[in-house]
């Protein structure tokens, strides 16, 4: 029995882009937030510092221009003088808050579909399989890998890795059973020449029919649903793709965040220089940062640190569906040598799931390194 990996009891998760200081990581993002990691002080300075660095990466002109307005006033004299009517400088930012909000919460909605999306393709997955592994088991396997090649296809295409060779997950098309690979290359093998991989999805219902039983009506309407409902994912998951704002309503937004941090300086009479300086940096990295972050927040499936890696989503699921598979049979092995005359009892199950629980390392759902 082997117990080479932790088995999370809720094994679903979203597997997301980390974007470190010198390379791409993935880490896990469970049903339950990392609230210990939240509170992590080297957490947030790395936040900060990422704030800091995009902002000099994506709008260096603009902090060159807002640093330029600040030594003017100083070297002038006129810090101690107000030239913007405090109105303005208000309403200015008033109107900055909203329009940020709505970015925000526009990018969060669009998240939030596309998690969706993904697990309701991860759990039409299971069921396909599960249909399989019940009225043929002997096809299990090879379910297993059409379904899980073909997964792979949808999220390179939706992913920054359809024009590379970069970050490949699962079974190759050398690994498909014979009868299927030419089907399949048509289907999904042209993500590189711009042809989405839809048609792999309408073919996953003729596998269906094939490697169930025909004359198993009731699993096919089953399947039939199941693959309908993977479409509808695919199509949701293109409309999430796709820019829901235009590129006019961020350069305004990148616009009214250089004006409200290039006149605070003449709008301030009060404070020192150190202090404008710091609070006048403090205010561009803040609005430049949030704005970069929604940004990020619009577009989920996109490589960056907000991003979702759909290609290791999936690729986990089915790893774990595979594990999965393999502990049901060792359990029914085990339970059957250790019944009497056939009889399970309910103090033999919780015996086996005990064993179990100890061998393959089972552990409640909680986020763990």
């Amino acid at each position: 029995m082997a117990s080479s990996a932790r088995l999370q009891r809720h094994t679903s998760c979203i597997v997301t882009y980390d974007i470190s200081e010198s390379s791409c990581v993935q880490r896990c993002s469970r049903r339950h937030p990392h609230l210990h990691a939240a509170s992590d002080p080297a957490v947030v300075t790395i936040t900060v510092l990422r704030m800091v660095r995009a902002s000099v990466m994506h709008h260096p002109v603009a902090l060159i221009l807002i640093l330029a307005s600040l030594m003017w006033c100083h070297t002038a004299g006129q810090d101690r003088t107000r030239y913007v009517d405090n109105s303005f400088f208000k309403v200015l930012g008033v109107l900055l808050a909203l329009l940020l909000s709505l970015r925000a919460k526009a990018g969060v909605s669009t998240r939030q579909r596309l998690i969706e999306r993904i697990v309701l393709m991860i759990n039409s997955a299971r069921t396909l399989l599960d249909l399989v592994a019940q009225v043929q088991p002997e096809n299990f396997e090879t379910m297993h890998k059409v379904i899980y090649y073909s997964y792979m296809r949808i999220a390179r295409w939706f992913s920054d890795h359809a024009d590379s060779d970069d970050d490949i997950f699962g079974p190759q098309i050398q690994d498909i059973p014979r009868e299927f690979q030419r089907d399949l290359l048509r289907a999904g093998g042209m993500l590189e020449l711009g042809v989405p991989p839809r048609s792999v999805i309408v073919y996953l219902s003729k596998v269906t029919d094939i490697l169930l039983d025909k004359q198993a009506s009731r699993y096919a309407r089953i399947a039939d649903g199941e693959i309908k409902n993977i479409l509808g994912a695919f199509d949701s998951m293109s409309i999430c793709d796709e820019d829901i704002q235009p590129d006019r309503l961020r350069q305004l937004l990148d616009v009214l965040i250089f004006l409200y941090v290039v006149l605070y300086p003449w709008c301030v009479d009060t404070e020192g220089f150190h202090v404008l300086a710091g609070t006048t940096l403090g205010i561009s990295f803040t609005f430049y940062g949030l704005s970069i972050l929604t940004h990020e927040i619009i577009h989920p499936s996109r490589r960056h640190s907000q991003g979702i890696d759909l290609q290791a989503t999936f690729d986990l699921a089915f790893k774990t569906i595979e594990r999965q598979r393999e502990m049901e049979q060792e359990f029914m092995q085990q339970a059957h040598s250790m019944s009497k005359d056939g009889d399970i009892q309910e103090d033999l199950r919780k015996t086996v799931s005990d064993n179990f629980r100890v061998a393959y390392d089972v552990v409640e759902d909680s986020y763990s390194d």
